[in-house]
């Protein structure tokens, strides 16, 4: 019967190790969720009307000043 101890042993720190990673991954996980949420208020606060990637950003808005000097 102590044969079998060592193997428990190994199998209940193993069990215990992919506990911890889980709980981890699940707070990094819920973490990210709630940022996107906070953002996803944030940019409905600011009532936005298009998608700030959009490349109509200068239809929406006054362009932004741009810098004579640089070169595209």
């Amino acid at each position: 019967m102590s044969s079998h101890l060592p193997n428990h042993r190994f199998i209940d720190r193993l069990y215990h190790g992919n506990v911890e990673q889980c709980l981890f991954i699940l707070k990094i996980s819920t973490n990210a969720v709630f940022y996107l949420l906070k953002r996803k208020k944030h940019l409905r606060e600011k009532k936005l009307p298009y998608n700030s990637n959009s490349l109509n950003f200068g239809e929406y808005y006054p362009k932004s000043p741009v810098r004579e000097d640089i070169i595209f």
